[in-house]
């Protein structure tokens, strides 16, 4: 790619991305990123279609170095450890944390979130699948890795919006404990 293509293209995102910062909202026009990379608009349209297509770009860049994280880290061996599954989205996000917890909330963003969720439940259920009882179909399987790791996405991405007030070693702890004794042992429910 020509650098200056490259430029531009990053210039894009940096607007885009430091106005959803600034405002936190995803309801920017082109016009206003534009203004902000120093580019006209049909400049603009040169390297892009719509702002959707700058966000889907960030998203296959982010699943891109989350599915290189997961290659080097312990996920392999232990697909369902929260603590695994929370460093590796800090990890890959950790230079843009701040714009992860700006874009929680942001409904725009859910294809961000639930292609994450797809990567790591199809490794999590290529992992486990030689390892299962014959008697668990890979159909049933995928719907626990799913289960599993769409619950402990969503928790962590109530964490980043500040819906719970509490540590991230309390977070993983939690949401640990939970994963591994079910909830009726956790809070100890009887009956």
């Amino acid at each position: 790619m020509d650098r200056r293509v490259a430029r531009t293209d990053q210039a894009i995102k940096d607007a885009y991305f430091s106005l959803i910062r600034e405002r936190g909202t995803t309801r920017i026009t082109i016009s206003e990123v534009a203004r902000r990379a120093d580019i006209d608009r049909k400049t603009f349209y040169l390297h892009y279609d719509s702002l959707k297509d700058v966000l889907d770009e960030y998203i296959e860049e982010r699943i891109s170095h989350i599915e290189a994280l997961l290659a080097d880290t312990d996920y392999l061996t232990d697909p369902f450890n929260v603590g695994i599954i929370y460093s590796i989205i800090n990890s890959a996000n950790e230079a843009e944390l701040e714009f992860l917890e700006s874009i929680s909330a942001s409904e725009s963003y859910n294809d961000l979130w639930k292609q994450i969720s797809d990567v790591l439940t199809e490794k999590a259920v290529e992992i486990y699948k030689p390892h299962t009882a014959p008697e668990i179909d890979e159909k049933v399987l995928r719907v626990y890795a799913d289960y599993f790791i769409s619950g402990a996405l969503s928790i962590y991405r109530k964490w980043l919006r500040g819906d719970y007030e509490i540590s991230w070693h309390e977070l993983v702890k939690t949401v640990r404990e939970v994963g591994e004794h079910g909830l009726k042992r956790v809070l100890m429910i009887t009956g």
